[in-house]
């Protein structure tokens, strides 16, 4: 995964991104599972979790390519992703990260409905 220099991320943050995706793509759902917001933590169960990202799919390449908003408190940053299938193909999605209690956990959405960022 790449950080671009002029991105001014957060060290602690760039740090736990840099952890979870690399965990996502080795499936170490016990790794990601703990960075994932409390609250999910609370609604769905570790089994839950795995089971729905077990098919999700796997990237070889993860680079930051913008922070569309970051305080001291929330940071959503564009993502380029290139999966293990097909490295060629580029994949944009924005990722929403949230500090509790001075750590920074990875927001998910786990509802097949619309939701608003």
């Amino acid at each position: 995964m790449k950080v671009p220099e002029t991105l001014k991320l957060p060290k602690d943050l760039k740090v736990r991104i840099l952890n979870y995706w690399e965990n996502r793509s080795k499936k170490n759902f016990e790794a990601t599972y703990q960075i994932e917001l409390p609250y999910l933590k609370y609604l769905h169960t570790k089994e839950w979790y795995e089971k729905f990202f077990q098919d999700a799919t796997l990237f070889s390449k993860v680079k930051i390519k913008k922070i569309t908003q970051c305080d001291e408190n929330i940071c959503t940053v564009g993502l380029l992703l290139n999966p293990k299938f097909s490295p060629e193909t580029n994949i944009f999605l924005y990722d929403k990260w949230i500090k509790v209690d001075n750590l920074w956990y990875h927001k998910y959405v786990d509802s097949a409905l619309p939701m608003g960022h």
